[in-house]
């Protein structure tokens, strides 16, 4: 048994040089109960050390941990949201557009093609507009859950525009694999979907595309898809169409008119024609319509058919269309100033021009930067135009109204306006489409007689100006001034002109008197 002692040695006596002569004293105190107090204290202390810092590593060890799975947590759910759409809960562009090059990539490896199905709903806006966003966005959920019943695991179906789809399936034997697949998509998408008391009825337009007979990278291979998928909205209801090779010539031809149009706008090869509007009595110029011409560089003048649907199916329309309302306001400017007797001048406005935000404010600023009444500028719209949002029309038309500006409704006939809305807008001329003129003095050839006096006891109770276009004989002269038309714009008193040559009928009020007075002696010589 091993004790602990504290040992001291005491001299007893002392001889020479220090020595103990008389021997040592030995003195043992056994500490071993307070060296095993000490000894216990320290292991305590040690252990207790040892788990406070056990403790405080756990403790560490989990925040850390709870911390990295937060993180990621949060890297998925960022990743999601990325690759995610969080609407329908399909992939989104980003995801497709990366899927797409896998494949590709793939098939590239193993000599393979890759089909790609692009799918648009047909007319989903007009839901939103009746129905509201809540119930769009409810038939997209609808539709989205639809077309991923009919696609296997391994081929992305995405979503990548509002009413926009993609569908990319790889390794491909024959086309007509595909063909089934979008039939099968048509027939989830045109059945009618039950939201609520509500049955909407929708359709689809697929255009299917090809790597690597059609394109060679993603951006190619999606266009082309797109392509077709536009040539698909010609056929009514659900129909796909493949890309072929002249659709992509086609589309190549319309982006060098895009990039043209962009150019004529930057070097002023748009002009301003004018076509007068003249009264039928008396053959005064009592009006004009201006009417936007292009004079290509190369090509020469281009037909307004030729580049003004384009115009507005690019947007482009909005710019142009403002430099359009600029000139005419800057040419009446010009004329004041030569001291002519300026009547008023229309300008077309389009849909996408009269619902943007403060349309009736750009206006105002562009006869204010003219330094010109606003009773000098008429707008024409189209009937259609004003049909597609009554309420909001109704309010711009008053906005343009109080600023002093007329407001005709252009190819009046044509449309699907009814009597309630019509007494609401604030309209001051209605004009009568021109295919309703076209041999209006034959009554046994067409109904257009019927039409037009029904059109003009309309304007009359609504008290209401007419003008009758597309005027080219002086038989439809007569009868439309019997009926009580009292502005005739046509051919038969003139062609669109250029600006300096309708200057000349301001300046020379005879030139199409002298016109009138030929249309009656001929009138006067028929009749004998």
């Amino acid at each position: 048994h091993e004790i602990d002692l504290i040992v001291s040695h005491i001299p007893l006596g002392q001889g020479p040089e220090g020595r103990a002569d008389n021997g040592v004293l030995g003195l043992y105190l056994d500490v071993s109960d307070e060296v095993a107090d000490n000894r216990a204290a320290l292991t305590r202390l040690v252990y207790g050390a040892l788990a406070i810092m056990l403790a405080v590593y756990l403790l560490l060890f989990g925040l850390v941990r709870r911390a990295q799975l937060l993180i990621t947590a949060q890297q998925q759910e960022l990743i999601e949201q990325a690759t995610r759409d969080p609407l329908t809960g399909l992939p989104n562009r980003a995801a497709f557009t990366e899927n797409l090059q896998h494949a590709i990539n793939r098939a590239q490896r193993l000599g393979q093609q890759v089909g790609l199905i692009h799918l648009d709903i047909n007319d989903f806006k007009s839901v939103n507009e009746l129905h509201g966003q809540h119930t769009g966005d409810a038939l997209l959920r609808t539709l989205a859950a639809r077309m991923r019943s009919v696609v296997r695991d391994y081929n992305m179906l995405a979503r990548v525009g509002v009413d926009e789809f993609t569908l990319t399936v790889g390794g491909i034997d024959v086309p007509d694999d595909l063909e089934s697949l979008a039939q099968r998509l048509c027939e989830q998408v045109h059945a009618p979907v039950e939201l609520g008391d509500i049955t909407l009825h929708t359709s689809a337009s697929i255009g299917i595309a090809f790597y690597p007979g059609d394109a060679t990278d993603c951006d190619t291979l999606l266009r082309a898809a797109d392509t077709a998928t536009q040539r698909a909205k010609a056929d009514p209801g659900c129909s796909h169409q493949f890309f072929t090779a002249q659709m992509g010539k086609q589309t190549q031809d319309r982006g060098t008119r895009i990039r043209e149009l962009e150019a004529a706008l930057q070097n002023e090869e748009f002009e301003l024609f004018y076509q007068p509007k003249v009264d039928a009595t008396s053959g005064s110029v009592v009006g004009a319509e201006a009417l936007l011409r292009w004079l290509h560089p190369q090509r020469g003048r281009v037909s307004p058919l030729d580049f003004i649907p384009l115009l507005e199916e690019t947007g482009l329309i909005l710019p142009v269309g403002e430099w359009v309302i600029r000139e005419a306001c800057r040419a009446q400017r010009h004329w004041l100033a030569e001291g002519l007797d300026v009547v008023p001048v229309a300008v077309n406005v389009s849909a996408a021009q009269f619902h943007q935000q403060g349309f009736a404010t750009l206006v105002a600023s562009l006869v204010d930067e003219a330094g010109i009444d606003a009773s000098l500028l008429e707008i024409e719209m189209t009937e259609s135009c004003l049909m597609e949002d009554v309420e909001t029309n109704i309010k711009v038309l008053n906005a343009l109204k109080e600023k002093g500006f007329r407001i005709a409704i252009d190819d009046f006939g044509t449309g699907y306006s009814s009597l309630n809305y019509l007494k609401k807008f604030p309209i001051d001329t209605l004009k009568i489409d021109r295919s309703f003129i076209t041999n209006v003095h034959n009554r046994s050839e067409n109904d257009n007689a019927a039409i037009v006096t029904a059109i003009m006891a309309l304007s009359h109770s609504l008290h209401l100006a007419v003008v009758a276009e597309g005027v080219e004989n002086a038989h439809e002269l007569a009868y439309l001034h019997a009926l009580g038309c009292r502005t005739i714009q046509g051919f038969l008193f003139s062609q669109p002109l250029e600006a300096r040559e309708y200057e000349k009928l301001l300046r020379d009020s005879m030139i199409l008197k002298r016109t009138m007075e030929a249309i009656r002696e001929e009138l006067a010589v028929g009749n004998g």
